[in-house]
């Protein structure tokens, strides 16, 4: 198990509520469960918009008391790589993820990335689950809009599970 799976590990719920679903860790050693990327900087702010009392230092813990996960489509970092070979490892992730769906058959699944949906699409079909509903935002790089709109749409996934309890 890599580093980036041991604090994955670390903030897994019992049961899984809200699956979010990204490309891959980063290359570049930042991580959403590290506390240094821009996916928790936008996850944090749309957490905190819904709930208010969160703060940085609680949000993990209570992220995983509200039954939210992060996983990535891809094992391993594809942000270096070009284009044929992130497709291929998008591929075989589909695979992986199609089984992890089948464990923790969440109510609900965040896609990250727009470019990844049909990925997911394709894992959620193989392991025949359903979910609740599921919404895919962009990616919280490269723009301000991009931020805007992942935050936006993480907010929207959230206050929209709230209602269904």
């Amino acid at each position: 198990m890599n580093h980036f799976e041991i604090e994955r590990q670390r903030f897994k719920p019992k049961k899984i509520d809200i699956l979010f679903i990204a490309e891959s860790p980063p290359q570049g050693g930042t991580f959403f469960y590290f506390r240094n990327s821009n996916l928790y900087s936008a996850l944090f702010t749309a957490f905190h918009n819904v709930f208010q009392d969160i703060t940085e230092t609680t949000f993990l813990e209570i992220f995983k008391q509200k039954g939210c996960y992060l996983e990535d489509l891809c094992v391993n970092p594809v942000n270096g790589l070009n284009d044929f070979e992130r497709t291929k490892a998008r591929m075989k992730g589909v695979s992986i993820l199609t089984k992890k769906l089948q464990i923790y058959r969440p109510k609900v699944i965040i896609i990250l990335m727009k470019d990844i949906a049909s990925y997911i699409d394709e894992a959620l079909l193989k392991s025949g689950i359903r979910v609740e509903f599921k919404i895919a935002t962009s990616f919280p790089v490269r723009s301000q809009s991009n931020i805007n709109n992942c935050i936006i749409g993480v907010e929207f996934a959230l206050r929209k599970r709230l209602t269904l309890d």
